[in-house]
């Protein structure tokens, strides 16, 4: 299984664009598979669509045989004392007041 990140709309175009021409579909050929418009699959391919209908983007990833899958974002690394982070250690030992 092969996993990437959306982090926005202009990624899930590409993403979408890059499946459709390894699938050796047309827009049009996609479009009437998922049943949307071609405008509406060269719109979001070309990150041009300010919002897209969630439930045309699961009909067109289905069309592509994928999957939409939903999953906890990692929490943003945090510098630690171990990591050489002075101001980590330093923040360490203000909490504990020892600083």
């Amino acid at each position: 299984m092969v996993s990437s990140g959306i982090p926005t709309l202009g990624d899930l175009g590409a993403t979408l664009r890059r499946h459709r021409l390894a699938a050796g579909l047309t827009q049009a050929q996609l479009a009437g598979r998922a049943g949307v418009s071609r405008q509406w699959v060269s719109e979001v391919e070309g990150g041009k669509r300010a919002g897209v209908e969630f439930g045309a983007v699961l009909d067109v990833a289905g069309a592509l045989g994928l999957e939409l899958v939903l999953r906890d974002r990692p929490a943003p690394h945090s510098p630690t004392a171990a990591d050489g982070s002075q101001d980590a250690l330093d923040a360490h030992l203000r909490a504990l007041g020892l600083l």
